[in-house]
């Protein structure tokens, strides 16, 4: 094959590129609702470019995107994921989204990619390098075992400590629905902001504006399926979210507890109260992802049962 060329997508061809990229990157399936809002979400400066690439007769061998990355959100990074079902082809398209990408004056490209796929060796050998890995590991809500954290939750009740639904704790705090109170949102985003700085990844974490994190986050709270750990004098010290994707599968978000809070198990009855609210809500198994470095909340995980998958390598190439 000569030559590719990248042809920008259309509104229309949505459907059909996400269906492509699922079935060309099995590890990192799309859908094109998810597509959709993820653009309506978007702020003003954030981009993404998605193409098909085509080979000759402008035969679709491939797809590419670039976008602004929503973690590694720092200035001129951009995300780059490409799929084909040709191997071969890989390193061509990474080339085609480097030159993309010097076209949008980047810094950087970074790219996830699991361990076992194969894009991993043509990512290495475009130049990308890794810098950080995350687990993501999944629990089969039918195996979780309660009875063998009571000592840690009997221990967080004996210290005055609530483990309370994020609605409870908004109408307990006196702030009526969360869904309709800036002042519950603004606490649980302060805390979100503040437990997020301390994930030990290797990139800092640069928080949304509280705007931005309310439209994205917030707004898709089940306030049954986020609990906040209530201090004897009232103060949130901890939280946990579980969020339901639109595949129907659950995956876990953040999960962390002020420092003063550490290591008398409140991140264990957080956790245990979530799984257990999604098992009574009809749900099979939890999804979670945890860097490399976190230590602590790996062991909660493998503690709790979740069983680890192929880690998901990242990957970094200056522009």
């Amino acid at each position: 094959m000569k030559s590719l060329t990248l042809h920008p997508l259309t509104p229309p061809d949505l459907p059909a590129w996400a269906e492509a990229f699922s079935c060309w990157r099995p590890d990192s399936p799309r859908t094109a609702a998810e597509l959709a809002e993820r653009d309506r979400l978007r702020t003003v400066d954030e981009v993404v470019q998605r193409f098909w690439v085509c080979g000759s007769e402008e035969q679709r061998v491939g797809v590419l995107e670039l976008e602004t990355p929503r973690a590694e959100n720092h200035p001129g990074w951009l995300q780059l994921r490409v799929g084909t079902p040709q191997p071969e082809l890989l390193p061509r398209l990474l080339d085609l989204g480097h030159r993309q990408a010097r076209e949008l004056n980047a810094a950087a490209l970074i790219a996830r990619v699991r361990e076992d796929r194969p894009e991993l060796a043509a990512h290495l050998k475009a130049g990308f390098a890794e810098y950080d890995r995350t687990f993501s590991s999944r629990l089969d809500l039918a195996c979780l075992d309660v009875g063998k954290f009571a000592d840690r939750e009997a221990a967080v009740q004996a210290a005055g400590v609530h483990i309370l639904p994020l609605e409870q704790a908004t109408l307990e705090a006196g702030w009526g629905e969360f869904a309709q109170s800036e002042a519950a949102q603004r606490r649980l985003y302060a805390l979100v902001v503040s437990r997020l700085a301390a994930v030990p990844g290797v990139v800092s974490y640069r928080p949304w504006s509280f705007e931005v994190w309310r439209e994205r986050a917030a707004d898709r709270y089940d306030p049954t399926l986020v609990f906040v750990a209530v201090s004897p004098a009232g103060e949130w010290v901890g939280l946990t979210e579980l969020f339901a994707e639109a595949s129907g599968a659950l995956r876990t978000g953040l999960t962390g507890v002020e420092p003063a809070w550490q290591g008398r198990g409140v991140a264990y009855a957080l956790k245990l109260a979530a799984l257990r609210a999604a098992r009574e809500r009809g749900y099979h198994s939890v999804d979670t992802v945890n860097h490399q470095r976190n230590a602590p909340m790996l062991a909660v995980n493998r503690a709790l049962g979740f069983v680890p998958n192929p880690a998901t390598v990242l990957l970094r190439r200056r522009v």
